[in-house]
């Protein structure tokens, strides 16, 4: 058995809730459908979902049991916003600023991570480092 498919088995045995918030990018799309395909994790593609849909469609990707959510229309997001603020207010961080912050797709899934809703979250096909 190789060393992927270890991972795998692994990831199989004790599914996870991951979080691709790049979830309008190609290679995203694709990797999310082999993820739920393959049974090793419960994937939700954060993003606006028409685009998501647009970039599946382009690629043949069926989103059947991928879940899609807009951080810009979430029902938490003055939670998740309120929340960070909290977090980060001893370090000189604004209401308004962590408002803006939580337009990030990336700092929106940690919050939800933060929240339990999520057990991790993968970027970097766009996304910097830094990021």
């Amino acid at each position: 058995m190789s060393v992927l498919d270890s991972i795998k088995e692994k990831a199989k045995a004790d599914v996870k809730h991951i979080l691709l918030p790049e979830g309008s990018e190609e290679r995203t799309v694709q990797a999310a459908r082999i993820i739920t395909d393959e049974k090793i994790a419960k994937v939700t593609l954060l993003g606006d979902e028409e685009e998501i849909k647009k970039v599946a469609e382009k690629f043949n990707v069926c989103l059947c049991g991928i879940d899609i959510i807009n951080p810009l229309t979430d029902p938490d997001f003055e939670h998740y916003a309120n929340g960070f603020y909290e977090l980060r207010k001893a370090k000189g961080m604004t209401p308004e600023k962590a408002a803006k912050t939580m337009q990030s797709r990336i700092y929106f899934g940690a919050m939800m991570c933060r929240r339990g809703l999520a057990d991790g979250l993968v970027a970097g096909s766009i996304a910097s480092t830094a990021d």
